[in-house]
């Protein structure tokens, strides 16, 4: 299993389909592709694959499973309007794993708020 299980989960969620719409979703891996609608419209997330760290054991047996961690970063044009997409985020994503960080940032590039929260997963091979 891999990240794609976990945005899987994302994606079919209600409450974040009814935020970032669905067709197109503006829920992005790694980066927004180029032929997707304007960054303008908000908001949006980008999910990014920060590190995947293997269990590793000490005899001469393959690691059984991965600690994957995610960066979810949500762009709004203010904090009110990206508030609500973590807060339903943190709902899908909570019966799966752990939130391990949350920062707000102004994204100087886009003058957009950024609200990025870092979760991981224990993801069997």
């Amino acid at each position: 299993m891999d990240e794609s299980a976990i945005y899987a989960i994302v994606v079919a969620d209600a409450g974040v389909q009814a935020l970032l719409g669905t067709n197109p979703m503006r829920f992005y891996e790694g980066k927004i592709p180029d032929n997707a609608p304007s960054p303008s419209t908000t908001p949006y997330c980008i999910a990014t694959v920060v590190s995947s760290v293997p269990e590793n054991t000490l005899d001469a047996t393959q690691a059984g499973s991965d600690n994957l961690r995610i960066q979810f970063a949500v762009f709004g044009a203010t904090k009110a309007e990206a508030k609500p997409v973590i807060t339903t985020l943190r709902s899908a994503l909570g019966p799966n794993g752990y939130e391990t960080s949350l920062q707000e940032f102004i994204d100087p590039s886009t003058d957009l708020r950024m609200i990025a929260m870092d979760w991981e997963f224990w993801l069997l091979r």
